[in-house]
């Protein structure tokens, strides 16, 4: 129910005619898009959905939305920024050589 909340917001926003039309404040507009993708695309992957339908309207409305490409990959650098630091984060006193 959530998800389908906010991918309907985000549809409404991200595809509207005119980009700044329901926000007209530029900056205010652009960090409500980046936070609107970061909270979408985070309970996508925490419902960990497998419903296809679901990622296929995200895939939708991000290929729509073509008035928010810079914001769009921004949102998808630090996304991807943030994975390589998780994925570079060694834990101390890991032994990976000899596990027990």
């Amino acid at each position: 129910m959530l998800l389908d909340c906010l991918l309907a917001i985000a549809e409404r926003v991200l595809n509207s005619e005119k980009q700044y039309s329901l926000i007209t404040e530029v900056p205010m507009a652009t960090d409500f898009a980046d936070v609107l993708l970061h909270t979408m695309f985070t309970i996508l992957m925490r419902s960990l959905s497998k419903n296809p339908e679901v990622w296929k309207r995200f895939q939708k409305t991000l290929s729509k939305a073509t008035r928010w490409e810079q914001t769009i990959l921004r949102w998808a650098v630090k996304l991807w920024m943030r994975h390589f630091l998780y994925l570079s984060f060694s834990p101390e006193h890991l032994d990976v050589e000899h596990p027990q």
